[in-house]
């Protein structure tokens, strides 16, 4: 072979060689591409699974908030119109969802929420139930317990629990020999091991945890009576007990003794009765507003209401010595509400029992009582001094329906 085919044969090579690398590079660029572009797809899905889903969340939950103005703006809740959407576009995205709402009060709500983006669509759903904010003893920030206090149920055995909304250190104080026959439990995020403070004679019975959410406070509305001018009711010793058998609506009620000292007493009969109090209700030493057999008392606050001592709030016929069923119904029989405008709730009626619920989210409940204590207390704090006695939690307090005054709507259940 000579040297000029030699050469040939080489150029010939090098060129083959070169447009096998050139088909190699095209093919490795080709297959890069195609997974470039299919990994841009796959973000994409996932982009928009991602968008649908929040979507379908948001849904959920300005469904819930739907059906909460609605508690609020009816005052009997009317299970036709049940909350509905459809293609409500998510701020500040593509995505979009609708909703619509089935069930009712005795059977439960469930939410069925779509979420879209694009090609995307994601379902969720939730189940809803009317829960009441009477669980115990419940507040938005500190709860002190003094020595020797004690808790139990009415049944016995029934579900009891001390609870916060704050994650702040001691916002729980329980001191020594202290026995919670239940769960005690602090707010979302928060440590239980610093934000309850307890001595080491302390028995918890139940669970300590932090809850997944904070309490949700309904608002306190209170009845609209008809009228003119809120007229000041003042009962005064050493003459007959006023009774009030009507409801209504007043400024200030003041039960005092005379200026000899002789105490006062304001009689609730004729069944159930409603007073809404736009003032302070005040209840001197020793004086009473005695529930009579066969009514029932709800008294709402727009001030606050202090009960001196060996003041109170009683039920004819119910002593400390009674049995437990009838203190439990007597409990059943005597419901206080603080609106907005009542930050303080103060009973000083040391050995007199209190047999009743108390409902004031924005105040602070000051207990002194040494004598028994029946029914749940929830307001901004708690605090029980001279604890002698035993407080019993009245478990069918927390048996709502949708129209009374402690209801809220809970999500139990959350899934896919």
């Amino acid at each position: 072979m000579t040297k000029k085919q030699l050469k040939s044969n080489r150029s010939g090579f090098v060129l083959l060689l070169v447009v096998v690398m050139v088909v190699l590079l095209f093919i490795i660029g080709l297959g890069l591409l195609r997974l470039g572009l299919s990994a841009r797809m796959q973000a994409s899905r996932t982009s928009a699974g991602i968008s649908a889903r929040t979507a379908a969340d948001a849904g959920l939950i300005s469904a819930v908030q739907v059906m909460m103005k609605k508690m609020i703006s009816e005052p009997t809740w009317d299970n036709s119109t049940l909350p509905v959407a459809t293609n409500v576009d998510l701020p500040n995205s593509y995505a979009s969802y609708s909703f619509n709402t089935t069930g009712d009060p005795c059977n439960d709500f469930q939410i069925t929420s779509t979420g879209k983006s694009g090609v995307a669509e994601e379902i969720v759903y939730s189940k809803v139930i009317v829960q009441s904010a009477f669980v115990g003893i419940a507040v938005k920030e500190d709860i002190d317990v003094r020595v020797d206090a004690q808790f139990g149920t009415i049944p016995a055995d029934s579900n009891f629990v001390l609870r916060t909304d704050s994650t702040e250190d001691g916002a729980i104080t329980l001191k020594s020999r202290i026995f919670i026959p239940g769960d005690v439990i602090v707010g979302p995020g928060g440590d239980p091991d610093t934000v309850i403070n307890k001595h080491d004679t302390v028995v918890i019975e139940g669970d300590v945890y932090a809850a997944p959410v904070e309490i949700y406070y309904p608002p306190v509305i209170p009845p609209a009576f008809p009228g003119g001018p809120d007229v000041d009711i003042e009962v005064r010793g050493g003459g007959e007990p006023l009774t009030i058998t009507e409801s209504g609506r007043y400024g200030s009620i003041t039960v005092k003794p005379n200026v000899s000292g002789t105490p006062a007493i304001l009689e609730i009969a004729g069944g159930d009765v409603v007073l809404y109090a736009t003032g302070d209700v005040s209840i001197a030493n020793g004086c009473y507003i005695k529930i009579k057999y066969g009514s029932s008392l709800e008294l709402y606050l727009g001030g606050n209401l202090s009960v001196e001592n060996s003041g109170g709030i009683v039920h004819e016929g119910i002593t400390s010595g009674s049995p437990l069923e009838d203190i439990a119904e007597a409990a059943m029989n005597l419901k206080i509400y603080g609106m907005d405008s009542c930050t303080l709730i103060q009973l000083k009626a040391n050995s007199a029992p209190f047999y009743g619920a108390m409902y004031a989210p924005n105040a602070n409940l000051q207990l002194y009582n040494s004598g028994d204590l029946a029914g749940a207390f929830v307001g901004r704090s708690v605090r029980m001094f001279n604890s002698s006695g035993v407080f019993y939690y009245i478990p069918a307090l927390g048996q709502v329906g949708i129209n009374d005054q402690t209801a809220y709507l809970a999500v139990v259940r959350w899934w896919e």
